[in-house]
């Protein structure tokens, strides 16, 4: 992201370098809302929340920030309760969540055992982060932002992965589903299902630079 964080009040560009790293790790490891927000009740014991949820600790950056390692300490289809590692690539593009995490370590500098995000009012609540991200839809134009929560990262991850021609087995991997259930929060555009009717029909795939919605 390139926002001007220079004409902003030091809250302000808190609560920015948060969101902006929240969302952009949200989607690159389709992660569920309650891994990276948090709730009002799991701060009442410093003790569970620390060994429960996501902290600066949490994360490790490779050597020359090629990707980062995301530790959840818990997730929903960690039935044993060992944790497990999220691999997050660079990507070199402005919504890069390598890139952002750095910029939010550097310039929102906190101890190792605090959240990983936060705002300026606090840990980075699950209520607070949805209605940021409908107010940035809404001044952006998008239509239905009210629809929009966090679980649509997770949504858009998988609609996008399968747009970019990957294996079903591997969504299910990236996005550590236990099940199929993933199928149904992939949405299929016009291009995709032309996509899929070219090469039913003739055997070929058409270059992604002539599809049209």
């Amino acid at each position: 992201m390139n926002t001007d964080l220079s004409t902003m009040t030091e809250n302000q560009k808190v609560d920015e370098i948060n969101t902006v790293a929240a969302a952009t790790v949200a989607y690159g490891g389709f992660l569920r809302s309650g891994e990276f927000t948090y709730e009002a009740k799991d701060l009442r014991n410093k003790r569970s929340f620390k060994s429960t949820s996501l902290l600066r600790s949490d994360i490790t950056f490779s050597d020359l920030d090629e990707h980062v390692t995301v530790s959840l300490k818990r997730s929903k289809t960690d039935y044993d309760h060992v944790g497990v590692d999220i691999i997050i690539a660079a990507t070199a593009t402005p919504t890069c969540p390598v890139r952002a995490l750095r910029r939010l370590f550097e310039e929102d500098p906190q101890p190792i055992d605090s959240p990983l995000f936060r705002l300026s009012s606090g840990p980075l609540l699950y209520r607070k982060f949805v209605s940021t991200i409908r107010q940035r839809l809404h001044e952006n134009g998008i239509a239905d932002s009210e629809e929009y929560s966090s679980h649509s990262f997770r949504r858009g991850a998988a609609t996008q992965a399968k747009a970019n021609g990957m294996l079903n087995e591997d969504i299910q991997r990236l996005g550590r589903w236990s099940s199929e259930a993933f199928r149904r929060y992939i949405d299929t555009d016009a291009a995709y299902r032309f996509r899929l009717s070219r090469h039913f029909l003739t055997g070929r795939s058409p270059a992604f630079s002539s599809i049209r919605a």
